[in-house]
């Protein structure tokens, strides 16, 4: 790469929501931004997370060694792990942050204890040819950074995940005049697409409003699920639960993580009404709100075990209070909505989105904030970030009618580079990329081949075990037919036959040289048994041929 210019490339968080990574690279050096995971979704069988291919920054190790988070949420977070087993990285970031990034790798067996340096928004931060100074950015999460870099080519605005709230606003708007006052233009902006085609809506203060309206009037207990890393909202009911007298239980794993750094750090007082679960069993008191995780249909979250069983020897009962303080994540509806049902079978009360659409606020600028903020950078270049494709396109038409040059605004790919030199953006080279896959099991880069078999088996599997001889090819009995998961042998025992004499006609009719040759074998007898059925049914089960030789 030349002297002049930046690279800027993305190995995650384009085209997709989750598993976020963006680096920048000069001639001298590189630096990385985030480094999250994305939550597989049905279609990953037994997968508990996908993360990014860090390959291109392992064969440049010695240019990489330092990552910038910009918050603890885990589409940012949480292949961090994973980086620092093959890159020796320093990680900057603040205080709640970096907590909850030692908080992940402790949990590891073996851990790997890198390099930290907590900043506050005062700081700068000096890496060798770039500067970086940070800006406090409201989001749904505590403590969340955009980050401005001096470099070479000028002021780049790097905008995670945010929204344009009142108290961050007065001082990311007096910090935007004072460089445009400096440098006289921001170069470069990467923005936040996740909410470009929405309407404004809640804030963080209506939600507040709103449940300090409700929780108080509520006659017996509350339940309240919400997302754990929401520790604005968790201060906030914490407040209203003081107001009303009112003692709160935690239910959840995660919950007890946040609520620990934050309290760990000053943000949540150490005087505040929550209590042991202990203190609730026998007692009949209704004067309690539970805090729970599971507001997306988790099956083993606390809330899923709630409604469904009970959770630590407490139920959801008729005349309860159960509030949905989020919205699903797209994908997760009939997750969801499993829940609610079940809820309103017990005949609890329930309150939801459906109910008041101020019951949850959401963490990103909308299309109007969006415009609002480009009006104000009015940056030469423009790439956004973190969102779906029509997120991204939506994103660049906003910037391109708020005066962005058209040729000037680029729609990134996981595997993108685009070269920032004197105030143009030009198209680096594709990298080849693939998805790392981290297994329930706890296997780490599990092979796209073994989900692929796992989702083959989603109709149940057939086992066929062919015996021949070796010295002639012929077969020697009917083969074993086995069905598992597909249909009930005993009765379909005119199909197991049927399915035994097709497979020995099957490998009957190739020559001797071709029964020798046990891929080919296999491939004839999964073929024949899945024209076979497609006669007779809409889905087929995995095929798993055995071929033996005597």
């Amino acid at each position: 790469m030349s002297k002049s210019g930046i690279k800027i490339g993305f190995l995650g968080g384009v085209g997709q929501f989750g598993m976020n990574l963006t680096f920048y690279e000069n001639s001298e050096c590189g630096f990385i931004i985030d480094s999250g995971s994305l939550f597989a979704t049905e279609g990953w069988p037994g997968v508990e997370y996908l993360y990014p291919d860090f390959s291109y920054l392992v064969e440049k190790k010695d240019k990489f060694s330092l990552l910038i988070v910009t918050h603890a949420h885990e589409d940012h977070i949480g292949s961090i792990i994973h980086l620092i087993r093959v890159l020796q990285l320093k990680i900057v970031s603040t205080e709640f942050t970096i907590s909850l990034i030692k908080e992940k790798i402790k949990e590891e067996e073996e851990y790997i204890d890198p390099e930290y340096i907590i900043i506050s928004s005062i700081d700068n931060y000096h890496y060798n040819s770039f500067i970086f100074e940070f800006i406090p950015i409201t989001h749904s999460i505590i403590d969340s950074l955009g980050i401005i870099i001096h470099s070479d080519e000028g002021v780049i605005f790097h905008i995670s995940d945010f929204r344009m709230e009142v108290e961050n606003r007065e001082l990311l708007l007096k910090k935007i005049t004072q460089i445009k006052d400096i440098y006289g233009k921001i170069s470069l902006l990467l923005l936040d697409s996740s909410n470009s085609e929405s309407k404004r809506g809640a804030t963080e203060k209506d939600v507040y409003l709103r449940l300090q309206k409700i929780i108080p009037n509520a006659p017996k207990r509350v339940f309240i699920t919400m997302f754990a890393s929401n520790v604005e909202r968790f201060r906030n009911i914490l407040k209203i639960a003081q107001e009303c007298d009112r003692k709160v239980v935690l239910l959840g794993r995660s919950l007890f993580r946040y609520y620990g750094v934050a309290q760990k750090i000053g943000y949540i007082s150490e005087k505040n009404p929550i209590v042991p679960v202990e203190t609730f069993f026998g007692n009949r008191d209704d004067n309690y709100i539970f805090i729970v995780t599971g507001s997306q249909g988790e099956p083993f979250s606390a809330l899923s075990n709630l409604v469904f069983s009970n959770f630590q020897k407490i139920e959801i009962k008729e005349g309860d209070l159960v509030i949905f303080s989020s919205r699903p994540i797209p994908g997760n509806e009939k997750s969801v909505y499993k829940i609610i049902n079940q809820i309103a079978k017990k005949g609890s009360e329930l309150l939801y989105w459906r109910h008041f659409d101020d019951l949850h606020a959401s963490g990103h600028a909308s299309a109007e904030e969006l415009s609002e903020f480009l009006a104000i950078i009015s940056p030469e270049c423009f790439i956004p970030i973190h969102g779906e494709f029509r997120h991204l396109m939506e994103n660049r038409n906003l910037a391109v009618n708020s005066g962005v040059n058209r040729e000037n605004s680029v729609i990134p790919e996981v595997g993108s580079q685009f070269i920032l030199n004197k105030n143009r953006l030009e198209l680096g080279e594709i990298i080849p990329t693939n998805i790392k896959i981290m297994d329930k099991t706890g296997i780490d880069e599990v092979e796209p081949i073994i989900i692929k078999e796992r989702d083959s088996m989603e109709f149940g599997c057939i086992v066929i075990s062919v015996l021949l001889l070796e010295n002639d090819g012929r077969v020697l009995k009917d083969p074993l037919v086995i069905s598992r998961g597909f249909v009930f042998e005993d009765h379909f025992e005119e199909l197991i036959l049927a399915l035994s004499k097709l497979v020995r006609k099957e490998v009957e009719s190739i020559s001797f040289s071709e029964s020798l040759d046990y891929a080919y074998v296999s491939m004839i007898i999964k073929r024949g048994v899945k024209r076979f059925l497609k006669k007779f049914f809409f889905v087929t089960p995995f095929i798993f041929p055995i071929v033996q030789y005597l």
